[in-house]
């Protein structure tokens, strides 16, 4: 009778494929967390350019609407920007006429654009004044406040939105918009706001804050961020370069935002990056 045959592994044997098993899972397993890292690594750098790319992006077209000579910088400094930031913009399709001792007119609702609606309780407005259309030495920007907003129509029936602003004494008053505003006109919308380095959560940010007519402000709110906590530094240049003396001498100003990853990275610590810029603002030349 043949003896049936037996097949098999030896001890030895099962521990050379078991250490060979697992010499391939370590090496399958540093090179996955390779790739992780690596990956971890590239959202991150990637995370902050965007960061401060979109820091310069907004900073530079909020800041290009500005024009200091007319007092749209309220206050300046290394780390902080008060401004009239401008919100709308229109043109008056009906004349103004007097109101309850304000101003009233209507703006065409198709040729209203900006990045949101006037608001009566938030924005004061810059009301175009011609005066003479034979010259242009006694154009001016009106300065009011925005007391009214209501829904009405132009005189081609188009949607309108009437407004009824209060013009300040200080720009002429709304005897001066009777007189010199006239059908056409450019009308826009502003608020009061501040713009600063803001340290909230345990992270600094691009803060920002506005404030009502009344002076009664926001809370500081991140905007952009996290930013490292020298990460946002405003420069100030009049017409010659030079540090100007007052604010309403700035002619351009220089930007620099230094952003941070959200999260340390392995081996690294936290990734940085920084855009520097500099913005010259409405009607002066560029640097």
């Amino acid at each position: 009778m043949c003896h049936l045959k037996r097949g098999g592994f030896t001890l030895v044997e099962m521990v050379v494929v078991m250490g060979l098993m697992g010499v391939v899972l370590a090496a399958l397993y540093q090179s996955i967390n390779a790739t992780q890292r690596t990956t971890n690594t590239q959202v991150q750098r990637m995370d902050v350019q965007q960061t401060t790319r979109a820091a310069g992006l907004y900073l530079g077209h909020l800041l290009r609407e500005l024009d200091a000579a007319d007092g749209d910088v309220l206050v300046s400094s290394p780390t902080s920007l008060r401004i009239r930031a401008m919100a709308w913009t229109g043109v008056l399709c009906t004349p103004p006429v007097a109101a309850a001792g304000r101003v009233q007119f209507t703006v065409a609702r198709g040729l209203l654009f900006g990045m949101r609606a006037p608001d009566a309780g938030l924005d004061s407005v810059l009301l175009y004044a011609d005066g003479d259309p034979e010259i242009r030495t006694d154009d001016v920007w009106l300065v009011g406040g925005l007391t009214d907003v209501a829904a009405g129509a132009c005189p081609d029936a188009s949607p309108g939105t009437i407004l009824r602003v209060d013009i300040t004494a200080g720009s002429g008053g709304s005897g001066a918009a009777l007189a010199d505003v006239t059908l056409g006109s450019p009308i826009r919308g502003f608020a009061v706001e501040e713009l600063s380095l803001y340290l909230g959560g345990g992270d600094y940010w691009l803060g920002r804050r506005t404030a009502d007519r009344g002076a009664t402000w926001t809370s500081m709110r991140p905007l952009i961020g996290p930013l490292e906590a020298n990460g946002l530094a405003f420069t100030y240049f009049d017409d010659a370069g030079a540090t100007p003396a007052f604010t309403t001498g700035i002619v351009s100003i220089g930007i620099t935002v230094r952003g941070r990853s959200a999260g340390p990275v392995s081996g690294q610590g936290y990734i940085s990056d920084s855009i520097i810029t500099r913005i010259a603002l409405r009607n002066n030349r560029r640097f």
